[in-house]
């Protein structure tokens, strides 16, 4: 008599139940960890705007340096003074997202300034942490809207 085929053991694999539960967990953390993601992204791109407003000072300390004095008034939105361009690697009053840059300087005795404008809500986080980063050189304005930097002579 020959002997009966060796048994296999059941091979055992995901069933669906357990596959949608693998799944519903993923989607979970996920919506958990998204906030803190935007967060640090915004939170990023404040410090980017700090480092863009120091870079704009050092030009004008260098411009100032070479020229004696700061002129007075206000330049085009969204791009620098044409007589500060030499002095910027970039055009630094660009980005990020839609934030508008404008400098101001109303006489020859008051001191220079720095308008940015915030359009959107993410745009406001963004212009908020920036102030946070920037200290005492920077005033939120309307909430977030609005944030005037102080640019130091």
């Amino acid at each position: 008599m020959a002997s009966p085929p060796p048994r296999r053991a059941p091979t055992r694999g995901l069933t669906l139940i357990e596959l949608i539960i693998v799944v519903l967990v993923i989607g979970v953390l996920a919506t958990l960890l998204m906030p803190k993601y935007r967060q640090s992204v915004l939170r990023a791109q404040g410090a980017e705007v700090a480092t863009r407003v120091e870079q704009i000072n050092v030009a004008l300390k260098l411009y100032e340096t070479d020229h004696d004095s700061i002129p007075a008034g206000t330049g085009p939105v969204g791009s620098p003074p044409p007589w500060l361009t030499s002095y910027l690697t970039h055009n630094h009053f660009l980005g990020p997202a839609g934030i508008t840059w404008q400098f101001a300087k109303t006489s020859g005795s008051n001191q220079a300034t720095l308008v940015l404008a915030a359009g959107t809500a993410d745009e406001q986080q963004i212009l908020l942490a920036a102030d946070g980063t920037l200290g005492y050189i920077s005033t939120t304005l309307g909430g977030g809207t609005g944030l005037l930097v102080t640019l130091a002579e």
